[in-house]
């Protein structure tokens, strides 16, 4: 790790900007990061390119495919073992803290902020941590605790996904919290065209609905309509390759099933084939709204940025957005027959649908994109830190 004390911060602050935020090294702790699966390792290379002033050290899985992620500004350390990574972070925070630069956790839960906390052996200094919160679900029980978590750290710097995530945190007593919307920006393309295929983008996950893709799958098989929609179903797994037992069922279900119009893709695709999948796409999100009420879906953004409408749940993150934008249909039933009357409806007036979901994205981009998470990070690796915490 760099040593400031060569210089000494007097002399750091006389430099140019970007000399300056290059000379400390942002900790970035992904404990389950292994390759190009799951929206970890893309969120990962969307900062890259949003900061490319800045340089990372960058803690994964054991296993992660260093060649992915390794440039002239991140250094990666393989580092994490599955079942051991909560003792393992507990040892890596301890460590972090009592080292120069900041520590930067982009996927983060409670144990990080107790973890942070237990570590730290006192108040963690402004400008050393900052968390990252996709999705946050406080059970009651535990609302008093986070209270007292944000008395004894309140040098925590917060961000969330959503403002409903981000209220949690500032009613239990944060004051810097704030909200930043991830940025697909490694996704190149802005699809302009005609309506190709029904997409189901990303991990088979019974939280995503999954059973109600394989039911449109088997009813498209089993009527095979010259005039039905080709679906395109990805069923990868999670972070190491794993689906749930319910999942697994619907798997099965799915693999029997034999039309030219339905293909299936197993596995996690390298970032340009995975964006390649949007064109021309309308992108299916039957997602149960008690896991998506206000935990926002990198696949659709990933869709949006594309130019694919979408298909979601009422009572979801997704239904707001479309709420507000038209960048699709919000449905309630989920049957098949209703989610292909939505799909003939969109896909017949597909070009206007496909320009309400680019300029849905730009509004969320402006509006809570990654400028304040990157000029965050930017302040802490700029910021001459102490050692140890107080």
């Amino acid at each position: 790790m760099n040593n400031l004390a060569d210089d000494g911060p007097c002399e750091l602050y006389r430099q140019p900007t970007q000399a300056r935020a290059a000379r400390v090294s942002i900790q970035v702790i992904e404990p389950t990061l292994v390759d190009e699966a799951g929206h970890c390792a893309a969120r990962f290379l969307d900062l890259l390119a949003a900061a490319p002033d800045l340089r990372f050290i960058l803690w994964a899985d054991r296993r992660v495919n260093a060649a992915l992620f390794a440039t002239t500004s991140v250094q990666v350390r393989p580092y994490f073992f599955r079942r051991l990574r909560r003792p393992q972070a507990l040892w890596l925070y301890w460590r972090l803290l009592h080292e120069p630069g900041p520590i930067y956790v982009p996927t983060a839960a409670y144990f990080d902020l107790r973890a942070f906390d237990i570590t730290a052996g006192g108040a963690i200094p402004q400008n050393k941590a900052m968390l990252y919160f996709h999705k946050f679900n406080v059970p009651p029980q535990r609302r008093a605790k986070l209270c007292d978590l944000a008395l004894r750290q309140p040098a925590l710097r917060i961000f969330a996904t959503t403002e409903e995530i981000a209220a949690e945190f500032r009613t239990a007593g944060w004051s810097d919290v704030r909200v930043a919307l991830p940025e697909p920006v490694s996704l190149r393309t802005r699809y302009r065209g005609n309506f190709r295929h029904l997409l189901s983008a990303g991990a088979a996950r019974n939280d995503k609905g999954f059973e109600h893709v394989v039911a449109l799958a088997e009813a498209l098989a089993a009527h095979n309509k010259p005039d039905a929609p080709r679906l395109v179903v990805q069923a990868s797994g999670d972070h190491y390759g794993r689906h749930d037992m319910a999942t697994r069922a619907q798997l099965a279900r799915l693999s029997r099933l034999s039309d030219a119009g339905i293909e299936v893709i197993r596995k996690s695709l390298p970032l340009d084939q995975y964006a390649r999948l949007f064109e021309g796409s309308i992108c299916l999100q039957p997602y149960r709204p008690q896991d998506y009420v206000d935990k926002v879906s990198g696949i659709t953004l990933d869709a949006l940025r594309s130019g694919a409408p979408i298909i979601t749940s009422a009572g979801t993150w997704m239904a707001r957005i479309v709420a507000h934008t038209g960048a699709g249909e919000i449905i309630v039933d989920l049957r098949p027959e209703s989610i292909l009357a939505v799909t003939r409806r969109i896909s017949a007036d597909y070009s206007q649908y496909q320009k309400r979901a680019l300029a849905a994205y730009d509004r969320l981009s402006d509006e809570s994109g990654l400028a304040p998470l990157v000029a965050a990070l930017r302040a802490c690796a700029l910021a001459p830190l102490g050692v140890t915490p107080t």
